[in-house]
């Protein structure tokens, strides 16, 4: 079974090794595919990545290096996509890492049965931690799903890609597609990736919160689901802003 990983970064000089290396460290033991998709840094980001090239080479892990510039980090996931060979694609962004087992859980997933698959994250702020489990709720609702833990088939991939009209919860948007497109998902009960608390996503202004609620609450609505979900929306936020 072969896995393509993508790393979309930009200007991510600070944190990028950090990522590549949690990659380099995958104690799966077959020959796969890392993609660093790079949107015209600006810094030292592009260096670092070539820097690396050597150690790829010693774990025979194909590393592909694209730096153009995008339309934004859904943009570089798609190319990313277009440029991979793998049966399975797995996303993780500068600044988070994958844990040592994570390819290795999720192909045990895959050979069990699904499309695609999810797990436990830590998410860390600081000196501040806590996992978030890998959850389905009856409900539809992102607070279960985590998509650096997200790896997918590439025949749904084929099918469709990130939309680039969902602004920065177009993950959230596919997953969506996914799970009500009669694809098989499995939960993984282990944590298989840490993400760093912070970024766009996450910023505490007034008006960023109102952004982010707006556009969460589109895709919700775009995918069928009731009205009502602008309280989950505003739930969300809170939360964010409470626990940072």
């Amino acid at each position: 079974m072969k896995f393509s990983i993508i790393t979309a970064v930009r200007n991510g000089e600070a944190e990028l090794e950090r990522t590549m290396r949690s990659v380099l460290q995958q104690t799966y033991p077959s020959p796969f595919e890392y993609i660093v998709v790079d949107g015209a840094s600006i810094d030292k980001t592009l260096s670092i990545a070539e820097s690396l090239i050597p150690e790829f080479e010693k774990r025979q892990i194909v590393l592909k290096l694209i730096s153009e510039p995008d339309k934004g980090i859904y943009d570089a996931m798609n190319k990313g996509i277009a440029a991979s060979s793998g049966e399975i694609v797995g996303m993780i962004n500068c600044g988070d890492i994958y844990l040592p087992d994570a390819i290795t859980e999720t192909e045990n997933a895959f050979n069990a049965g699904c499309d695609l698959s999810y797990g436990n994250i830590l998410i860390r702020q600081g000196e501040k931690k806590y996992i978030k489990p890998a959850k389905d709720y009856i409900r539809p609702t992102s607070r279960g799903w985590n998509h650096p833990t997200q790896f997918v088939s590439k025949h749904i991939y084929n099918n469709f890609l990130y939309s680039l009209d969902c602004g920065i919860y177009a993950d959230l948007d596919f997953f969506f597609k996914v799970k009500y497109g009669g694809w098989r998902i499995t939960r993984i009960p282990k944590v298989l990736a840490e993400f760093a608390f912070g970024g766009v996503s996450n910023q505490k202004t007034l008006s960023a919160m109102c952004e982010r609620m707006k556009i969460r609450y589109r895709v919700y609505r775009k995918n069928g689901f009731s009205p009502f979900y602008c309280f989950e929306c505003f739930g969300i936020e809170v939360a964010k802003f409470l626990w940072s």
